[in-house]
């Protein structure tokens, strides 16, 4: 079992490169193959099933069999690639090897159903959020993918802690659950919600009777004219987290205060008007130091994090300019810090409270002993003010919530020009109001990470100074100004360069 294990998470790394080159949606479906074949990996090396495993593992096995039918279906552009065909028949065949694990490890007795303790997201969320059968839709894929990430920790955590208490307090930062809730509240359920209410009701069977009793129809009336909309996207997580902070009260009782405060006024429930809530997260200003051996070494930085668990950042400390790229699982935050031109830091670290986060750090060679290793820590700098010590005027800031840039996610399509040729680029770039600019993305070179400046000009002009690193290779410096050809476009222009005999000209367009 060992060696087949080893096998399949090659075959997953495979898949996830092979997915690179890929043109939509086979793109899509290689990579969801990639995630889920990591999952039922460490299913697989579990030494024995449970009876309260049973669902787990009928729910995987589906997932095996609807994405190999999505991978069938687009068989012919896949395979234009010979790599990428290679890569579709092993996991086809790894399918059929998960399958009958499963089925021959599967007890044949139900005791107790595990939905009551295992929240699963990846089917919440195609479930409820697409509202449309999975194998139909190479969108619902898209967008929960990710969430297969999460799903492979919450499963291990589950077989940690079989009777952990996981609730709406523990998961409110989801944005599926954010979504779910504002269905709720805006009186907008119906049956694409029908699974998701069942795991609320059983857990709490006080949840229907205080929603019946404190959301009267006029007020349901108010929030579906808020909303207007029958995939509304999500709650403002600043205002549930408020509510569900205080865990030493029973559940129940938290949400019935929610409901009685949030029901009292049309205005108090902000509803995001957002393309995509997992594009949108919380920046955080870092202050803290690293240890190698005796010497603790001062950094700040900060932190941008999606609400699916992306982490892109950017710091400074004595060494010098820094990129950060990773990702975080539950309260476990792991990154990589590229210093400009420079070496590569792995960091491995897990949230302590809400403003601190601790843990370790290597270099990803081991060539110094002790000197390639050591501790970090980091602590949330406190700001009183959405914008305080922003380096952005209030009009700049204005400005990017306008269109669609400030503190989420946006992916942008173009190119760099190079010996008069033009080499594609597809990168994205998030903006925060302290002025910086994260980032990252793929081209002809390999995979890179921004970090930068945006200013807005008193000529109204707008320009961004980016740093582009390479993984392990060279940086290349952008400069340029954005702006709007036609309503709704936005459009970065300017020149690169990487010293003074290698420059050119490039162009971003957001999509």
């Amino acid at each position: 079992m060992a060696d087949r294990c080893e096998i399949y998470k090659t075959l997953a790394e495979g898949l996830k490169q092979c997915s690179t080159m890929l043109p939509f949606p086979g793109s899509l479906a290689v990579e969801s193959a990639s995630r889920l074949v990591l999952v039922i990996v460490a299913f697989m090396q579990l030494k024995a099933l449970q009876e309260q495993q049973i669902e787990l593992a009928e729910r995987l096995a589906q997932r095996t069999v609807q994405i190999s039918n999505l991978i069938e279906r687009n068989r012919q552009q896949l395979c234009r690639d010979h790599a990428a065909s290679s890569f579709i028949l092993r996991f086809l065949d790894c399918v059929r090897v998960i399958n009958a694990f499963i089925e021959s490890s599967s007890p044949a007795k139900k005791e107790r159903s595990l939905r009551k303790r295992f929240w699963d997201k990846f089917t919440v969320g195609v479930g409820a959020a697409m509202g449309r059968s999975v194998t139909a839709s190479t969108e619902a894929f898209d967008k929960h993918s990710k969430m297969l990430d999460s799903l492979q920790f919450d499963f291990q955590s589950y077989l940690i802690s079989s009777e952990a208490n996981i609730g709406p307090h523990l998961l409110i930062k989801h944005p599926d659950i954010r979504v779910f809730w504002k269905c709720r509240l805006t009186n907008q359920l119906d049956a694409k919600w029908e699974y998701f209410w069942d795991h609320f009701v059983d857990e709490f069977p006080q949840l229907k009777e205080i929603f019946d009793t404190d959301a009267g129809a006029e007020m349901r009336e108010i929030f579906e004219n808020l909303t207007n909309s029958r995939n509304p996207g999500a709650v403002d997580p600043k205002e549930l987290d408020a509510i569900f902070q205080p865990v030493n009260q029973p559940v129940e009782m938290i949400v019935r205060e929610h409901l009685k405060n949030h029901l009292s006024s049309s205005s108090a429930l902000k509803l995001a008007t957002t393309i995509d809530p997992t594009t949108q997260g919380e920046v955080h200003q870092w202050t803290g130091y690293w240890i190698q051996v005796s010497h603790k070494g001062v950094m700040e930085l900060e932190l941008f994090v999606t609400y699916d668990h992306q982490v892109l950042g950017s710091g400074e400390d004595e060494v010098g300019k820094f990129t950060i790229e990773g990702e975080e699982l539950a309260a476990n935050l792991n990154f990589t810090k590229h210093y400009v031109n420079a070496h590569i830091v792995n960091y491995e670290g897990k949230r302590v409270g809400k403003d601190r986060i601790e843990g370790s750090w290597s270099l990803s060679v081991d060539m110094f002993g002790d000197w390639s290793r050591g501790e970090f820590l980091l602590e949330n700098v406190v700001r009183h003010e959405d914008h305080e010590d922003s380096s952005l005027r209030r009009d700049a800031i204005c400005w990017l919530q306008q269109v669609a840039c400030l503190n989420r996610v946006r992916n942008w399509n173009g190119f760099y020009e190079q010996f008069d040729e033009n080499y594609e680029m597809e990168t994205s770039f998030v903006f925060t109001p302290s002025g910086r600019v994260h980032g990252k993305g793929n081209d002809s070179i390999g995979f890179y990470t921004w970090c930068g400046e945006f200013s807005s000009q008193t000529d109204g002009r707008k320009r961004v100074s980016l740093i582009k690193q390479y993984f392990e290779e060279h940086a290349v410096y952008y400069n340029g100004e954005i702006f709007e050809p036609d309503a709704g476009e936005l459009v970065m222009e300017g020149t690169w360069n990487i010293n003074d005999y290698c420059s050119g000209a490039f162009r971003l367009q957001m999509v």
